[in-house]
């Protein structure tokens, strides 16, 4: 895809996760988006045994991440698999 559109689209091929972060800030606290993207510091991440996020703060950003998806007025794609 990336070579298919190089002359239109001159983008990095993570600006999505760029933008999407942008998209969350400021809406979700910034340590739930940065164990969304793995971002967390050495013995702070989100799945650490030892972590001291409970699962219900980490489910939370799914209503976050639904705004966005309402926002950008994003739908499902639905795929039939034959074979």
């Amino acid at each position: 895809v990336r070579y298919q559109i190089k002359h239109f689209f001159s983008h990095q091929d993570n600006w999505l996760r760029h933008q999407l972060r942008s998209l969350l800030t400021n809406k979700s606290p910034e340590h739930l988006i940065c164990a969304l993207y793995g971002h967390e510091h050495p013995d702070q991440e989100a799945m650490h045994p030892m972590s001291s996020l409970s699962i219900n703060e980490l489910k939370a950003l799914s209503a976050d991440l639904e705004k966005v998806a309402v926002e950008l007025n994003l739908r499902q794609v639905e795929v039939n698999i034959y074979g």
